[in-house]
């Protein structure tokens, strides 16, 4: 019985092989390319998972809820962002981009209580300095999360204002 089996002979053409081995190449290098490019990407925010969920827009009642006031040293700036996202933000850092002598200017604030929960507006008045900074040109509200102990910043999910 095995030796008629085994009378036949004939063996698979090269032609059939080559494009057998030339599909299983193309799978196998499929397969890694997916499983690399989890592991290297060129956007640093795209695995904040942290970030998830977490969504700021500012609160618009014929206009986003902004307003500069005072003047100099005694300068402040007050605002209202909604939490459109469906997770709590820990807390929230406010930074402006501003004019001052032909170069532009950054002022940042980490804000002290002000977590979010889902829903809920957050209203804040932070002093700022007109002499120091120059004239706001872009507000940001920007939700942080945290890793490790670290406080991670959700540039994606804040909340945008630019000056006219």
């Amino acid at each position: 019985m095995t030796s008629r089996l085994f009378n036949n002979k004939r063996a698979v053409s090269p032609l059939i092989a080559t494009v057998i081995l030339i599909a299983f190449a193309v799978s196998l290098g499929a397969v890694v390319m997916n499983l690399g490019s989890n592991f290297a990407t060129n956007d640093p925010l795209a695995n904040q998972k942290e970030c998830v969920g977490m969504g700021l827009k500012f609160h618009d009642l014929n206009g986003p809820q902004i307003t500069f006031s005072g003047s100099g040293a005694d300068g402040f700036v007050e605002f209202v962002v909604d939490h459109v996202g469906t997770e709590p933000i820990p807390k929230v850092r406010f930074r402006i981009s501003a004019a001052k002598g032909g170069s532009t200017q950054t002022f940042i604030s980490d804000l002290e209580n002000s977590a979010i929960e889902p829903g809920y507006p957050l209203s804040k008045r932070v002093a700022y300095n007109y002499d120091t900074y120059g004239i706001p040109k872009q507000v940001e509200v920007i939700p942080t999360a945290q890793r490790n102990g670290k406080d991670l910043f959700c540039f994606k999910n804040s909340a945008t204002y630019t000056l006219p």
